[in-house]
C-alpha cells in the first residue's frame, strides 16, 4: 500500500494504484501557484478551476466537482504518463465543464454550484467517495476559492461570525437566521451536520 495525503483529507492506496510520475520542477509553478503573486509569472497567476460536469482529458475521465489548478486560459491534469493541458478552446472549457474559482461569491452563484451535486448519493465521511454535509460546504465553498475545514463544527467556527439561536422562540429563531442573510451565506450548524 502506498499513504498518500490531498488537501482535506489522507490514506491508502493499492501499490498498483495509477497515479501521475512525480511533478518535475520545471512543471510546479503551473500546478502550485507562487504565495508571493507580485513574483509569481503574469502568465502563472493562481487560478483554479471547477469542473461542473464529468470530462474527459486524454482518455482519463475527472468526475464533476473536481479541482484543477491552471492560469485563466489552461488547466493541467495530471495522468499516469505526465500532465495533460486544457485549453479555453477545448470542449471542456467551451461547453461550461470547468469554471474559474475567481467568480463572484455570491448567494445565486453559491446555489448554482450546490444543485451541481443533487441527486448524487450521500457519503458519511466520504464514504463510496461521495459527498456528506461537510465535504459539500467545503467544496463549493472551495469553487470560490474559499478554504474550509473538513469537519462540520470546524467550518462553523471559522466563518465570520456565528451565533446560538439554542433557546429561542421560532418565531426569533427565523427573523435571527433571515437577518444575517442579508449580510452574506448563513451556513446552520446541528452537532454533526451543516448546512
Amino acid at each position: 500500500l502506498r499513504f498518500v495525503r490531498t488537501a482535506d483529507m489522507w490514506g491508502w492506496l493499492s501499490a498498483s494504484a495509477k497515479i501521475s510520475p512525480e511533478i518535475q520542477s520545471n512543471t510546479k509553478h503551473y500546478l502550485y501557484p507562487a504565495v508571493d503573486l507580485e513574483k509569481a509569472s503574469e502568465q502563472y497567476e493562481d487560478a483554479r478551476w471547477f469542473t461542473t460536469r464529468e470530462i474527459e482529458v486524454s482518455g482519463l475521465k475527472i468526475p464533476k466537482g473536481a479541482f484543477l489548478a491552471g492560469n485563466d486560459k489552461s488547466a493541467w491534469v495530471a495522468t499516469a504518463d505526465g500532465f495533460s493541458k486544457i485549453s479555453k478552446s477545448d470542449a471542456a472549457f467551451s461547453n461550461g465543464g470547468l469554471v474559474d474559482t475567481h467568480r463572484s461569491l455570491t448567494w445565486n452563484n453559491w446555489i448554482d454550484t450546490l444543485f451541481l451535486f443533487l441527486d448524487d448519493p450521500y457519503g458519511w465521511g466520504g464514504y463510496g467517495g461521495w459527498r456528506d454535509c461537510s465535504r459539500l460546504v467545503m467544496d463549493t465553498a472551495r469553487s470560490f476559492g474559499v478554504h474550509l475545514a473538513r469537519n462540520s463544527s470546524h467550518q462553523a467556527r471559522k466563518t465570520s461570525y456565528y451565533f446560538n439561536v439554542e433557546g429561542m422562540a421560532i418565531e426569533d429563531k427565523i427573523k435571527t437566521i433571515e437577518d444575517a442573510a442579508q449580510t452574506g451565506i448563513v451556513f446552520l450548524h446541528f452537532k454533526g451536520h451543516i448546512m
